[in-house]
């Protein structure tokens, strides 16, 4: 929603012999060329007078203030739903970790490039095959928080996640 501004504005007005000349506001929202024309009429013509000054007054202002609450509804909407999605994240990896629930199909390779970022390859093919690319070792373990160290093999870390043991009554 665009603000509104007043382009002009005329005051009801008694003419003699006539009905009186009702007041008329001319609204625009700056993207057009003509804009709304609002006719506030009324036999008398103090009353449309002080109707036609009211809406005048507050229609700026209070279009104004409806776009930013619009917009911040917006911007706390789309914080709500990225909040939502991180939780929802958490909890995913806090579920693997604490049932054993794998992520992954067996052992994994770990390998750190030159420049900090890790990957997740797996280790019979390695690049010839698809791997997952983190910005850093910590990422890694933030998204995978259910794998641990198996062993090394040839300079690089072999993972896999754990397997939960099944809880016993007591």
């Amino acid at each position: 929603m665009r603000p509104l501004s007043i382009d002009s504005y005329r005051r009801a007005e008694e003419v003699p012999g006539y009905s009186p000349r009702p007041a008329w506001i001319h609204v625009n929202d700056g993207t057009r060329q003509t804009g709304a024309s609002v006719l506030v009429d009324h036999s008398d013509p103090e009353f449309a007078t002080t109707v036609a000054d009211a809406i005048a007054a507050i229609l700026p202002d209070a279009t104004l203030s409806i776009a930013s609450a619009l917009a911040a509804q917006a911007e706390a909407e789309q914080r709500s739903r990225q909040s939502h999605a991180v939780c929802q994240a958490a909890q995913g990896r806090l579920d693997a970790v604490l049932h054993g629930r794998r992520r992954l199909f067996g052992e994994a390779l770990v390998r750190v490039a030159d420049d900090g970022v890790a990957w997740l390859l797996d280790p019979v093919k390695q690049e010839a095959g698809i791997g997952l690319r983190y910005p850093s070792l910590a990422d890694l373990w933030r998204e995978h928080p259910e794998l641990r160290p198996v062993r090394w093999a040839n300079g690089d870390l072999i993972v896999d996640a754990t397997i939960a043991l099944p809880e016993v009554d007591q």
